[in-house]
């Protein structure tokens, strides 16, 4: 149900009751400060942020680029890695020197480059070691990355745009790599995840396409069980899937899975994903888009220590479309909920395919990167939420009121979690119990002193 910007189901009973009216009442940015557009380079299809170079700074890796940041929202420096044009990136320390490393693949290659990163001094220095390249799949396509085989390293799994198979790329930590195919999935994949998605400790893979998300669940060594089939619907119809991301919305230690699709976002919450039957019939949660799903990622845009969408669809008339959507703190009746936030369109001509999330002006706040298809034409949507929030104002909208007491106490009897848990010890004895609920009543009807404490991000 959506009522009042808050998108989840909600009964009236007691204890959800203040669950609602806590969670409702939480904030969801969506001001942004367009930045001047600039150009990334010919693109098909991806942007990562990442701090490349070591000095602290977000960079931009694009299709043909790796865009230097100066950590005022600005790219005076430039780098172009002779692998071709880049349909995908991964940015992970592989060798675990400390340093950042780049997991890079070609559109239609049969192989991924990687690249060390190195020691260096001087501005001019070269970054990262001779790329070394690794057999996989062909028609490379995306990539996931996480540790597959429990040697505490980061492998990578690489899924073709055109064959039903994927690479399990495993990371030996001395750099070196062995690929393994994993045949006979029913279609190419166009959409690539990794998660706990059956709670047993083991990442499992979700490979997506255009009718299908396809689950393959680890053994934890490297190799992978049976793999499971199941539809991707959206409100009872076919959806072809753009985008998977996968995040622990509800809290539950499962991760559940976002699809991107040509309709709109779906949640689909790991607590009911089935060894046997796969994803559950229905998701958790179906948020309709202003026109075709093109992109989707995830961020902590409201600071407040829960994962958000940032989904991009393309609208009727060919104009792009960006929205927040925020999670909200997991309740009995809403385990994933999501309250909206605004749309909002960068000012580029071109139809907009991807977009990258971080604090590219380092204010404390999340930017959007929107990218567009073919020429690059780029602009940074500068956020405007820095996190920090008054002493007492637990539900992060603004504000301290009776909502910030009711948020307090369901934090406290309904085993709600609190939208910003960091500002509700309002009375300064370093716990928090039913005293600062009765501190914050004080304050708003017998004039009482006002909380204590500066004000702090929520999570």
């Amino acid at each position: 149900m959506k009522d009042g910007g808050m998108l989840h189901w909600c009964d009236t009973a007691a204890g959800a009751l203040l669950a609602c009216v806590s969670a409702a009442m939480a904030a969801c940015p969506g001001s942004f400060l367009p930045g001047e557009a600039f150009n990334v380079g010919w693109n098909f299809g991806m942007c990562v942020a990442a701090d490349i170079d070591g000095d602290g700074n977000l960079d931009l890796i694009t299709g043909t680029r790796v865009l230097l940041g100066d950590g005022n929202g600005g790219f005076p420096r430039l780098l172009a890695p002779d692998v071709g044009v880049v349909s995908d990136a991964l940015v992970e320390d592989f060798d675990r020197d400390g340093h950042a490393d780049m997991a890079l693949v070609s559109l239609g290659s049969k192989e991924i480059h990687v690249l060390f990163g190195r020691e260096h001094e001087l501005p001019g220095d070269e970054f990262f070691e001779p790329d070394v390249s690794i057999p996989t799949v062909q028609n490379s396509w995306h990539m996931a990355c996480g540790d597959l085989d429990g040697n505490g390293t980061r492998d990578i799994v690489v899924g073709s745009g055109a064959a039903p198979a994927l690479s399990i790329v495993l990371n030996n930590g001395d750099r070196t790599f062995r690929s393994l195919t994993h045949a006979g999935l029913p279609q190419a994949t166009l959409a690539l995840a990794l998660g706990d998605y059956d709670g047993d400790g083991q990442l499992d893979i979700a490979s997506g396409n255009s009718s299908n998300a396809v689950l393959l669940f680890g053994n934890g060594d490297g190799t992978f069980g049976g793999m499971v089939v199941s539809p991707l619907l959206f409100q009872g119809a076919p959806a072809g899937v753009h985008r998977f991301r996968a995040d622990d919305f509800d809290r539950d230690g499962r991760a559940d899975l976002v699809a991107c699709t040509g309709y709109g976002v779906s949640v689909y919450s790991g607590a009911h994903v089935d060894r046997g039957a796969g994803l559950p019939a229905q998701a958790a949660v179906e948020i309709a888009l202003a026109g075709r799903g093109r992109y989707v990622e995830l961020a902590d845009m409201s600071r407040d220590g829960l994962p958000d969408i940032v989904a991009l669809a393309e609208t009727e008339a060919g104009a792009t479309e960006i929205r927040v959507l925020c999670g909200l703190a997991p309740t009995p009746d809403a385990p994933i909920a999501f309250t909206a936030g605004e749309v909002f369109s960068p000012a580029i001509e071109n139809l907009l395919i991807v977009h990258a999330l971080g604090d590219m002006n380092e204010d404390g706040a999340i930017d959007v990167v929107a990218v567009a298809e073919g020429d690059g034409e780029s602009q940074i949507l500068f956020g405007t939420d820095t996190g920090a929030k008054a002493s007492g104002d637990a539900n992060g909208d603004g504000t301290v009121d009776v909502a910030d007491a009711i948020a307090v106490l369901s934090h406290l009897f309904a085993d709600v979690e609190a939208p910003c848990p960091n500002v509700i010890n309002v009375n300064g004895d370093a716990r928090v119990d039913i005293a600062d609920a009765i501190y914050m009543l004080s304050y708003l009807f017998a004039h009482g002193p006002a909380p204590c404490g500066a004000p702090r991000p929520c999570g």
